[in-house]
């Protein structure tokens, strides 16, 4: 019998994090997250608030490119395109 466990996170629409925690709970580096900001996937709450502060709803969108990066290898500008 094989047991697989799976990790739920329940997301509330008013909670925010920052770059750190969604590097955290998505499996993406912080530099590859900023890079992906760069590109327009991820949107701050406050654009040009420093440190970046996100929706919880971004957990979503990262940890999806997290996948995909792993599972087509990926680069940072091509993931971005793929989003």
């Amino acid at each position: 019998m094989k047991v697989e466990l799976t990790e739920v996170l329940w997301l509330d629409a008013q909670q925010e994090l920052s770059l750190a925690e969604l590097a955290g709970l998505s499996g993406l580096a912080e530099a590859e997250l900023r890079e992906l900001m760069e590109y327009g996937v991820f949107v701050p709450v406050e654009p040009q608030a420093e440190p970046p502060v996100f929706h919880a709803d971004c957990i979503v969108t990262a940890r999806a490119a997290c996948r995909l990066r792993s599972d087509f290898e990926l680069d940072v500008p091509g993931l971005a395109l793929v989003l």
